[in-house]
């Protein structure tokens, strides 16, 4: 786990780092669309595209860390052998969500690199640089869960 812990972190500060560069290139395009009166033409593009980076560069860190989205509240109601059961549900559905979601998405960019697409947009972006990051994302997604996965298997061994 800790390479993958080391993975998950510095795709977090790589997603952490494309934060600040989204938020300048957004309020860049502010300061020319409302002082200058000269909008960009690429920034909400741009902006749009490294959001998905943002996004997939941090689901294993979020779910690593415990930050993910969950739904604690049978959790909280219950104690013992039933909570690790549900944790173990839990746990496994993550699994298979992200094996799914590693696939349909590997397959998806995939095509997109074979077919070339372009972005529809101002600015015509291959777009096999924007879903490049999914595939590794997803991956890295689905990697933790089965990590965690095995942990809480082993905590009753």
């Amino acid at each position: 786990m800790r390479a993958l812990g080391r993975l998950n972190f510095g795709a977090g500060v790589l997603g952490a780092g494309l934060t600040v560069a989204m938020t300048a290139i957004v309020l860049y395009d502010v300061f020319r669309r409302y002082v200058l009166n000269d909008p960009t033409i690429w920034a909400f593009d741009v902006a749009s595209f490294l959001l998905v980076y943002i996004i997939f560069l941090g689901l294993g860190l979020a779910l690593q860390d415990g930050s993910h989205v969950s739904v604690d509240l049978f959790l909280e109601l219950t104690r013992g052998r039933t909570r690790r059961a549900l944790r173990l549900v839990g746990l496994t559905l993550t699994v298979l969500y992200g094996g799914i979601l590693t696939w349909v998405i590997s397959r998806y960019t995939i095509q997109a690199i074979e077919l070339d697409w372009k972005a529809i947009s101002l600015v015509p972006i291959p777009l096999k640089y924007v879903y490049v990051v999914g595939p590794l994302g997803a991956l890295l997604f689905t990697l933790t869960a089965i990590v965690l996965t095995v942990r809480l298997l082993r905590s009753e061994a």
